[in-house]
């Protein structure tokens, strides 16, 4: 029988592993890299999604800012028969103008689906951001109560309670109904929480946003 080389075979054998063991460190060094570049990319977006969030509540708080001067200068004129209330009446078509809300989350949920929220080792951070999106419920729920007062009453308002010919010739009787006054005040109110919800909101982005890039 032929002699085995039992050197030269070991030798051989550790040659191949050591060129596994390298391949897969590689393999993973590239990996490491390619998640470092990723995680990047998740965190610049979410920095411009949540001051894109700033942006729009802060302009949406100035939309609110103008109603409110448009309800405090129409409320005197509610059942005070007050003159020249003909021309006050071109302030209730104001009111139906809605502001609209919608939670800048299109990284966040990218995040969710690919499962990239690994990516965020820190969990105190990735609990943060996950606290942060599902916190959008409360900037969201003033929004919805406006909303179900344009839809379920002022709307009814204005489609089944105006004579829009008599409104033309100087009619105001809209300003002394009691159900009319009802929905400014809570049209009001309403406005009020949603600008609180808003800035709270903004508040907790400018935060969210100072983690971001100081991690």
């Amino acid at each position: 029988m032929k002699k085995i080389n039992w050197k030269y075979a070991i030798g051989e054998i550790m040659i191949v592993i050591v060129g596994i063991s390298i391949a897969f460190w590689l393999n993973n060094w590239k990996e490491d890299r390619r998640d470092v570049a990723t995680h990047r990319e998740y965190v610049n977006s979410l920095i411009l999604d949540m001051e894109n969030e700033i942006e729009l509540l802060e302009g949406n708080n100035l939309e609110f800012q103008e109603k409110l001067e448009l309800i405090t200068k129409l409320t005197p004129h509610l059942g005070s028969g007050r003159p020249g209330r003909d021309s006050v009446m071109y302030w209730v078509f104001s009111l139906p103008i809605q502001t609209q809300y919608v939670a800048q989350d299109d990284t966040y949920q990218t995040l969710l689906n690919s499962g990239d929220m690994r990516l965020f080792h820190d969990l105190s951070l990735r609990r943060r951001i996950v606290q942060y999106y599902a916190d959008a419920q409360k900037v969201e729920t003033p929004y919805e109560r406006i909303r179900n007062i344009h839809e379920k009453y002022l709307g009814d308002i204005f489609i089944y309670e105006l004579d829009y010919v008599k409104i033309s010739q100087g009619d105001a009787s809209l300003l002394d109904k009691p159900l009319f006054r009802n929905i400014v005040n809570s049209l009001r109110g309403s406005c009020y929480m949603a600008m609180d919800a808003n800035r709270k909101r903004i508040e907790e982005s400018r935060e969210l946003v100072d983690l971001l890039k100081a991690g």
